[in-house]
């Protein structure tokens, strides 16, 4: 099997909080709650958006400012340019020691269909329970780089999310382009 993907890492950082929510455990749009879609969706109290940034680094300074952050995710990367998959979080619920247990799954699919990279059981969030109005960075960060072996085009990135305490579960996608 060739090697497809030159780096694969799966960041862990301490999570921050960053804007609030109006309403617990429901993603917002103008002020009413947002309908699912593709990376963003919410079941059981229970929110998680999937985005993808062209900079980690740069994205990760600008998450541990207090003021909103103003995300643009990456639509497009380069050959040897360092991507990375986040998961932004809501309302996990404690179970009975106090803590969250919501996970992540992470998959990566290349142009041609083939599953390139997977990452399971990789955790969001595991300690106390958050504000619920409180949007959060998950732990579970999916850093990425692909190489010359990588053919061009639509790189898609799963992740099936998962509150077991809630409990919720729902997939995630988003895309990104190899130019």
């Amino acid at each position: 099997m060739r090697k497809v993907v030159l780096f694969l890492a799966l960041l862990v950082i301490s999570a921050c909080n960053a804007q609030a929510q109006a309403r617990p455990g429901k993603w917002l749009l103008e002020g009413k709650a947002a309908p699912d879609s593709n990376w963003s969706k919410s079941a059981n109290g229970f929110g998680a958006q999937l985005i993808v940034v062209g900079d980690p680094r740069a994205f990760l300074e600008m998450w541990s400012k207090p003021e909103t952050p103003d995300i643009k995710p990456a639509e497009e990367v380069s050959r040897g340019q360092q991507f990375a998959a986040v998961i932004l979080f809501v309302g996990c619920k404690a179970g009975s020691d106090g803590n969250c247990n919501a996970l992540v799954n992470y998959k990566v699919i290349d142009p041609d269909g083939k599953v390139i990279a997977e990452r399971p059981d990789q955790i969001i969030w595991n300690q106390k329970e958050l504000d619920k109005r409180t949007t959060y960075l998950g732990k579970a960060i999916l850093g990425l780089r692909l190489s010359d072996k990588n053919p061009n085009g639509t790189y898609t990135i799963q992740a099936v999310v998962s509150d077991k305490n809630a409990p919720a579960e729902f997939e995630l996608t988003q895309t990104i382009k190899l130019k």
